[in-house]
């Protein structure tokens, strides 16, 4: 009404395409609405010209779209907030930043609102500290029955409730989601028994299970804090220990041999037998659909993971009920988890109130500002690098926990290290050295880096 034009960014698109018919059929005739992403082609510059000269009353385009410069900017509406594909990869498309930032930036210089949308905000953005209005919630025109199947001391990958949940939704004509973490296996150590897992006493993430020449360590990929893996579980005296997480080649495979019914995959690299009555396949994939029953077979490998697992565990359990037409299962080890009681209530403000206090006290977004910095090159030059060029210039506001080694590009060594600072000018300027020396000193001595301000996985 005020003649300002909106800029619209979704994370995917088909949820490009999808918006521009829903706002076409749902806005007064006589507005313009355009998309713009990158299967566009030549059409990008047409639209780019006509945004730029105030043409376009509603743009709607992914990341790409997110600093298109537009005449008379009234707001900027960010669709699925927390959506890992708002934001680029380290080292593609230049600086990573997620498109909430520069939504914020925006706003604020060009005097237009940032409004988010989202079922499962990032914490980043719902915790007062961020200054964000919270709009009147919207509730859920529908949740699914919910099964939970404990999986305590069974040692099984798929339980007989799971599979003869599945049997008696696909004889009645129904078809099944499942939803298996993208990752293929969860990297934590834990007991199959109870399901207690290690964890930093430092750092609050479990502790990552290694396989050296003669024994097992436990290593923490934050702090680099080690210990030796026990042979007896802490809490119930069981010596029934392992790496947790089931792949989705595994998920399948068994599926097919108990069901016997085609059993088909959907993953970013691979669609085989979409139309089965059984498809199992990554979050991103499964959920883009509706199924009559979806299930989460290792709920546990999506909530037991680095700070930010909690956040995506909640969005991803909140998008499988929103997939479900009739039932939701999923299966534990960890029934109790506050998350998971959360996600499978649709209830964000409980899972907001516990995770935000523990945020606060182990320093984490949003109550502090992380920077990752990935070395590269001989062992020695990053050694020189870190401790004798890095630490030492750092000062009190910026902190750094101890680095990661692991094996970076082309079987090169590689260190993770991990800055922290309540002060973010304090942490950028950190970063800015790392750049500064490795630039100067990268056709010397070979050291490369690759530098992550505020990353997403924490």
């Amino acid at each position: 009404k005020r003649g300002e034009q909106t800029l619209v960014l979704a994370p995917e698109i088909e949820g490009v395409e999808r918006l521009v018919e829903a706002f076409e059929e749902l806005l007064p005739a006589g507005l313009t609405v355009a998309p713009y992403h990158s299967a566009l082609g030549s059409k990008r510059s047409a639209i780019y010209e006509a945004a730029r000269w105030g043409e376009v009353d509603v743009l709607v385009g992914t990341r790409a779209a997110a600093l298109l410069p537009v005449a008379r900017l009234g707001a900027v509406c960010v669709m699925d907030e927390p959506n890992e594909a708002h934001r680029a990869s380290p080292g593609y498309e230049g600086v990573p930043l997620h498109v909430r930032e520069i939504a914020i930036s925006r706003g604020r210089v060009e005097d237009a609102v940032a409004i988010f949308f989202s079922p499962s905000p990032s914490l980043r953005l719902y915790a007062p500290e961020s200054g964000a209005s919270r709009l009147p919630a919207i509730e859920a025109d529908r949740w699914p029955a919910v099964s939970v199947v404990d999986m305590r001391g069974t040692g099984a990958a798929l339980s007989s409730t799971l599979l003869d949940t599945c049997r008696r939704t696909t004889r009645a004509g129904g078809r099944v989601g499942v939803v298996v973490n993208r990752l293929g296996s969860a990297a934590s150590f834990s007991c199959t028994r109870c399901g207690f897992v290690w964890r930093c006493a430092r750092c609050d993430v479990p502790l990552r299970l290694r396989k050296e020449a003669s024994y097992k360590s436990l290593f923490c990929n934050h702090c680099s804090h080690r210990e030796a893996a026990g042979e007896d579980c802490p809490s119930c005296g069981s010596d029934r220990l392992g790496s947790t997480g089931i792949a989705v080649g595994r998920t399948r495979a068994e599926l097919k041999e108990a069901l016997r019914v085609e059993v088909g995959l959907v993953t970013a690299e691979a669609r085989e037998e979409e139309e089965a009555p059984v498809v199992v396949g990554t979050a991103r994939c499964v959920l883009d659909a509706e199924w009559d029953l979806v299930v989460v077979p290792d709920v546990d490998s999506l909530l037991i993971g680095g700070t930010n697992s909690t956040e995506r565990g909640f969005g991803l359990l909140y998008g499988a009920a929103q997939a479900s037409r009739n039932r939701l299962l999923v299966q534990t080890r960890s029934p109790e988890h506050h998350v998971l009681q959360a996600a499978l209530r649709g209830d964000y403000e409980a899972f907001a109130a516990a995770e935000l206090p523990k945020r606060r006290k182990l320093r984490y977004p949003p109550y502090a500002y992380l920077a990752e910095i990935v070395f590269e090159g001989a062992e020695e030059t990053m050694r020189l690098a870190v401790e004798s060029r890095l630490r030492p210039a750092l000062g009190y506001a910026v902190e750094m926990l101890d680095p990661v080694q692991f094996a970076g590009n082309k079987g090169r060594s590689a260190w993770r290290v991990l800055l922290r600072s309540r002060q973010r000018v304090a942490l950028a300027r950190a970063a800015a050295l790392v750049g500064r020396f490795v630039a100067e000193d990268r056709n010397r001595s070979g050291l490369e880096a690759r530098i992550n301000m505020d990353p997403e996985e924490d």
